[in-house]
C-alpha cells in the first residue's frame, strides 16, 4: 500500500549544515595534526638535515604518521644535543689538555670520567680535535641510554640555557651549532645547582655510551601522539603551529623570533603532567643519536 496519500511526496532530508558533515571513515584526526595536502610535504628543519660543523649529522625520527606537533619533537632534540655535546667535548678536552676547567663542576666531572677504566682506556690520549669527535659522538649515542630522571635534567639545564642565550646566540643554537665560543660563555652562567646536575647528567650519559649500556625504547604511537596532542594545548594551538614555522624557517626570521620560539616549546613541554613530558623528552633523546 502507498504510504502517501496521492499527489504527496515523501517527506525531503533534513538539509546538513556544514557543521554537521560527517568525517570521512577512519581514525578522526584532531585539528592540529591534519597533514600537509598531497605534493606538499611538511619541510624537513635544517638542523635536522644538515650535518654539524663537527661530527656526523643527527639521524632524523621519523614517526609513523609525519605530523607537524612531532616534527616539533624532532626540532627542540636538535637544540638539547648541540648543548649537551659541547658540554662533553670541553670535558675531554680538559682531561688530555690538562687545563684548568672554568668551574668546580667540570673539574669534578671530568676527574669522575678520567676515573672510569673503559673511558680512560678508549680517548685517555686523544688530541683535541679527536677528542672534540669523540665527545659528539658519545653524547648522541649515551643520551638515549640513560634514564628518564637524566634525560630530564638535561632538558631542564637546555631551558635555562636558551633562557640565558642573547638571540643571536639562540637561534644560532636552533639551527645546529656546536661552536663552543658560543655555547661555552652560556653554560658559565649557570647557577652551581644546575651546573652540577647537567654535567653530571651529561657525564653519565658520556659513560652509558662508552659501557654498551642498552638503548631505551621509542615511546608507543598513541604516546606520541596524547603527548604531541598535549603540547600543542599547552602552547596554545595557534602559537604552536606558529613557532615551529618560524623554526622550520630560520633563516626568514629574526634571530629574537627563532629564539622566542625555541624557548616557548621547551618550556610549554616542561609544563605537562609526568606522562607526557617523559614522551616528549624520551622522543627527543631517542632522535638524536649519530
Amino acid at each position: 500500500m502507498d504510504d502517501h496519500p496521492s499527489g504527496a511526496q515523501p517527506d525531503s532530508p533534513e538539509p546538513t549544515t556544514p557543521s554537521e558533515v560527517p568525517a570521512p571513515p577512519g581514525d578522526p584526526m584532531p585539528p592540529s595534526e591534519v597533514p600537509a595536502p598531497p605534493g606538499d610535504p611538511i619541510p624537513a628543519p635544517p638542523s635536522a638535515m644538515a650535518a654539524p660543523p663537527e661530527g656526523p649529522a643527527p639521524v632524523a625520527w621519523e614517526p609513523a604518521t609525519p605530523t607537524k606537533s612531532s616534527r616539533g619533537i624532532l626540532i627542540v632534540g636538535a637544540i638539547v644535543v648541540v648543548i649537551v655535546v659541547v658540554a662533553i667535548v670541553g670535558l675531554i678536552g680538559y682531561i688530555n689538555a690538562n687545563l684548568s676547567p672554568y668551574d668546580e663542576a667540570t673539574n669534578r666531572v671530568a676527574q669522575r670520567l678520567e676515573a672510569d677504566p673503559a673511558f680512560k682506556a678508549k680517548y685517555g690520549n686523544l688530541d683535541h680535535d679527536a677528542a672534540v669527535q669523540a665527545g659528539i659522538t658519545l653524547v648522541k649515542d649515551g643520551v638515549d641510554r640513560v634514564d628518564d630522571a637524566t634525560q630530564l635534567t638535561l632538558f631542564q639545564a637546555t631551558a635555562k640555557v636558551l633562557d640565558l642565550a642573547d638571540p643571536d646566540s639562540c637561534s644560532a643554537l636552533a639551527q645546529g651549532t656546536e661552536d663552543p665560543d658560543i655555547v661555552v660563555p652560556i653554560l658559565k652562567k649557570l647557577d652551581q645547582e644546575t651546573l652540577d646536575s647537567y654535567f653530571d647528567a651529561t657525564a653519565t650519559a658520556a659513560l652509558a655510551s662508552v659501557h654498551g649500556d642498552p638503548l631505551r625504547d621509542a615511546p608507543t604511537d598513541d604516546e606520541q601522539a596524547a603527548a604531541g596532542a598535549a603540547w600543542s594545548v599547552a602552547t596554545g594551538a595557534d602559537k604552536f603551529q606558529a613557532d615551529l614555522g618560524v623554526l622550520q624557517d630560520p633563516a626568514g626570521h629574526t634571530a629574537s623570533e627563532v629564539c622566542d620560539a625555541d624557548r616557548e616549546l621547551i618550556h610549554a613541554a616542561l609544563t605537562l603532567g609526568e606522562q607526557d613530558r617523559t614522551t616528549i623528552v624520551r622522543v627527543v633523546y631517542k632522535g638524536s643519536g649519530g
